[in-house]
C-alpha cells in the first residue's frame, strides 16, 4: 500500500478545489480568480490573504474556506488549516465535504491525533464512500493505534434476591405480570 506525504496529499485536493472554483467565477468579482491566481504562481501568503478575502463573500465562502485550508496546511499553519477545513466542510456537501474531512483526517493524523483522525476520515467516507485516498489513510492510522483490550470483567457480584411485588389484593408475587395489551 503506497503512502503518500501529507502536503503531496493535501496539495493535490486543493488544486482540485481551484480549478472548480475556477470555473464558478462570478462576473465582476475576480476575489477568488486573484486568490487562486496567487496560489498557482507559488505567493502563498497572497493567496491566503486573498482567500480569506474570499471568505467574507457568502456565494465564495465554502471553496475559499477550502482552498484557504489548503494554503495554511502548506504553510505548516496546522491549526488554521483545521479550522478552514472544518467552516468548509459544515458549508459544503457530497464529494467536496468529503474531501474537507478528508484533509482535516489527514493533518490531524500528521500531528499524532490519531483518534480524532480516524474519526474525521471516517466522516470523509460517509459522505463519500468512493473517495479512495481516505480509505487508505483511514487504515493506515488504525495500524497506529494500540490493539484497544476489552474492558475488564466485571466482578462478581452477588446474586439480587428475585424481584417482590406486592398488590392491593395482598398476595405477593414473584415475578412481574404481563402488560395488559387491551389497556
Amino acid at each position: 500500500m503506497a503512502r503518500v506525504t501529507v502536503n503531496a496529499l493535501v496539495a493535490t485536493v486543493g488544486i482540485l478545489a481551484i480549478a472548480l472554483s475556477l470555473r464558478a467565477i462570478r462576473p465582476g468579482d475576480t476575489t477568488l480568480a486573484d486568490a487562486n491566481r496567487h496560489f498557482i504562481e507559488g505567493r502563498r501568503e497572497m493567496a491566503a490573504e486573498w482567500y480569506r478575502r474570499a471568505a467574507g463573500r457568502e456565494h465564495w465562502r465554502p471553496v475559499a474556506l477550502f482552498n484557504l485550508g489548503v494554503v495554511n496546511a502548506q504553510q505548516g499553519d496546522v491549526p488554521e488549516a483545521l479550522g478552514a477545513f472544518e467552516n468548509a466542510a459544515l458549508l459544503l456537501s457530497g464529494h467536496t465535504v468529503a474531501k474537507a474531512r478528508y484533509n482535516r483526517g489527514t493533518l490531524l493524523a500528521s500531528r499524532g491525533r490519531n483518534d480524532e483522525a480516524l474519526a474525521e476520515l471516517r466522516r470523509a467516507l460517509l459522505a463519500d464512500p468512493s473517495l479512495e485516498d481516505a480509505r487508505i489513510n483511514y487504515e493506515i492510522v488504525s495500524a497506529r493505534l494500540p490493539a484497544r483490550k476489552p474492558p475488564a470483567a466485571l466482578p462478581s457480584l452477588p446474586q439480587a434476591p428475585e424481584p417482590s411485588y406486592e398488590f392491593n389484593s395482598g398476595r405477593r408475587v414473584t415475578r412481574p405480570m404481563a402488560v395488559d395489551k387491551d389497556w
